[in-house]
């Protein structure tokens, strides 16, 4: 979408987004804390569109598209290898 991600750091979160570099983690439970995050980015655009270019670039590993590629390559191998 373009827009750096602000969440809590729970489940595959922080696996998905880094502190700081794609958006802005913060600790489960804690409101005061995510709507600190969501100023911060409101009151620097800068800092908000840098981080807003690494999530697009960072969302492109989630691709549907390309992991139904690796998918059907890893069938492919695995199919030869059998074969053979």
């Amino acid at each position: 979408m373009g827009l750096p991600v602000v969440a809590t750091d729970v489940g595959g979160i922080p696996e998905a987004v880094e502190h700081g570099v794609e958006g802005l983690l913060v600790p489960s439970g804690d409101p005061t804390d995510l709507a600190r995050a969501y100023c911060e980015l409101a009151l620097d655009p800068q800092r908000r569109a840098r981080m807003a270019a690494a999530a697009v670039t960072r969302s492109a590993a989630f691709d549907v598209r390309l992991t139904q590629r690796r998918l059907e390559e890893t069938y492919r191998l695995l199919v030869a290898r059998a074969r053979s």
